[in-house]
């Protein structure tokens, strides 16, 4: 268990009694949600100053996990990656604006999403 998981658990253990059973640790935790993309930066900025633990869409922090400065800390608890899609009215011919745009942004995406490993 690396430093970072430890320092995750302590935590826990001191906000509230956590549960035992068959050697996991529950605790509850209160969520903050992010309203808007800027709080989540700010978050991220908190917690590479080491102000303390944030839970972030992992393509919120891609740069921050390529330089070193944070990683993921009770990996074992991520909820599983949430599927991404374009969507459209489905009109019967799609408009060419749309298929221009479909057209450039869906292979960006996809490529972005595997670059960050979602």
């Amino acid at each position: 268990m690396s430093q970072l998981q430890k320092t995750a658990l302590n935590l826990l253990q001191k906000s509230r009694q956590p549960e035992q059973l068959c050697g996991h640790v529950f605790a509850d935790v209160v969520p903050v949600a992010y309203e808007r993309p800027a709080q989540a930066l700010v978050a991220i900025d908190a917690a590479v100053a080491a102000v303390g633990l944030t839970r972030v869409l992992s393509y919120q922090m891609p740069g921050a996990m390529r330089a070193g400065a944070l990683e993921v800390a009770l990996e074992a608890f991520e909820p599983v990656p949430w599927p991404v899609s374009l969507v459209h009215t489905g009109q019967g011919i799609l408009p060419l604006k749309l298929r221009a745009f479909l057209g450039f942004a869906g292979p960006r995406l996809k490529a972005r999403l595997a670059d960050i490993g979602v």
